[in-house]
């Protein structure tokens, strides 16, 4: 049985409103939803920024500072959780893949690179220029998702849009070393297939092919852009998914280690340790001690 609930759009919006975007502003957000300070996960992209306080938020194993500042993304399916201080303030608005993509023919959201590149933190941490020329925009957002005003979901669309631009704007000195177009489209289509297909395909030359690449190619484009190989890649997310199932679902580990592509259980477990320093049962242990 799955422990960890899932949370779309609906459990924060009256059964009358949007079903594919919700704005607010943290203190009312954080009172009204209580829920969210449990280990939860969306199917939907969020996007929440801090404009007062302090805390810790827990992504996918890893905590990040929380303050003044602080611009936090997360993709559908990622694992969260934090403890805030009582003096919180800022903004969170959820929306779906089809809300937004509804604005564009020929863009969507893998275009800005902080939403398909591995190597990218959730984190953002703004500098108070920044943060100032970013409230107007959530502020919006937030007033145009409480009216019904003619043209509603265009505004909010185009008010989202162009806050990813600018945090685009402020990571692309980054990311410069995938400025080669070809490499990141390659990048882009290989880390969906990836996620479409790890649980059953963990070598290179599986994607390779669907890539129309050689394997060497792969591997040279995983190196210039992400200075990892495509192996390490597909490793991480099979064992970002083997983490999850071991923390927030009711499964032995031998249905784990079945349910992620190991025929083996003593495999995945050697395997688990040797990728971590932790066995399965050693690794559930130490996260619950932290929880």
């Amino acid at each position: 049985m799955e422990k960890l609930p899932v949370y779309g759009i609906s459990e924060f919006v009256n059964k009358t409103e949007e079903k594919a975007f919700y704005a607010n502003v943290l203190p009312i957000h954080l009172h009204d939803h209580q829920f969210v300070n449990e280990h939860h996960r969306h199917s939907t992209f969020v996007a929440v920024l801090f404009t007062q306080g302090t805390g810790e938020h827990l992504i996918d194993f890893h905590t990040y500072e929380v303050k003044r500042g602080s611009f936090f993304l997360l993709n559908p399916g990622q694992v969260h959780c934090w403890t805030l201080s009582e003096d919180v303030d800022g903004f969170v608005f959820f929306h779906t893949k089809e809300f937004y993509e509804s604005l564009f023919l020929h863009h969507t959201l893998e275009d800005f690179s902080f939403f398909n590149q591995e190597e990218n933190k959730p984190l953002f941490e703004l500098d108070e220029q920044t943060v100032e020329k970013l409230r107007p925009l959530f502020e919006s957002l937030v007033i145009e998702y409480q009216d019904n005003k003619l043209f509603k979901n265009l505004k909010i669309n185009s008010t989202i849009h162009l806050i990813y631009i600018e945090l685009s704007r402020l990571t692309e000195t980054t990311n410069a070393k995938t400025a080669n177009q070809n490499h990141y489209f390659k990048l882009k289509k290989f880390h969906q297939l990836v996620e479409e297909n790890y649980l059953s395909e963990k070598l290179p030359s599986f994607y390779a092919e669907k890539l129309n690449l050689t394997t060497r190619h792969l591997s040279r484009i995983c190196n210039e852009a992400l200075n990892k190989t495509p192996t390490e890649i597909i490793q991480e997310r099979v064992l970002l998914e083997a983490k999850r199932q071991l923390i927030h679902h009711d499964k032995s580990i031998a249905q784990i280690a079945e349910e992620i592509g190991f025929e083996d259980v003593s495999y995945f477990i050697r395997y688990f340790k040797h990728k971590t320093d932790f066995t399965p049962k050693e690794f559930q242990k130490s996260v619950k001690r932290l929880s």
